[in-house]
């Protein structure tokens, strides 16, 4: 299981944007520093051997606290921990899924409370409501 995306997946569900928005590989990786930090030797020994290294301006790290605000000091340490950038440093998926955020209160929903998803002929039903609410309103127009 690939949990820096699991981390990436958890930090866009907490600030409902992408935590790092980079259109290209240079540019994630540039915002992956800025939040993250340059990695160091003493942080990710042998980083700098690997393939296609290219040196980048030494960053320090954000502190997750600013970025991402609402999220409780439990789920900050989870994410931190899904994101970092040694391999070898980051959580598994087994152990990400013992850490305590998921054991906190609030108590995750039992199976039986979640919502069902709605069934084909419910959603025909309310996409045929939307329409003819739509059909009601008329063209919607800008304003100038």
């Amino acid at each position: 299981v690939d949990v820096w995306s699991v981390g990436c997946i958890f930090a866009e569900l907490w600030l409902r944007k992408p935590l790092f928005p980079g259109a290209t590989e240079l540019a994630m990786l540039q915002w992956i520093f800025a939040v993250l930090g340059t990695p160091t030797e003493a942080d990710w020994p042998g980083h700098t051997s690997l393939p296609h290294f290219v040196q980048l301006d030494s960053v320090a790290p954000t502190p997750l606290e600013r970025l991402v605000s609402a999220a409780p000091p439990d789920a900050l340490d989870l994410l931190r921990r899904l994101l970092r950038c040694n391999p070898a440093e980051r959580l598994t998926a087994e152990e990400a899924l013992r850490h305590p955020y998921f054991t906190q209160d609030p108590p995750a929903a039992a199976e039986a409370e979640l919502p069902k998803p709605l069934s084909l002929s419910q959603r025909r039903e309310l996409e045929a409501q939307r329409q003819q609410a739509m059909a009601a309103v008329g063209p919607v127009t800008a304003r100038a």
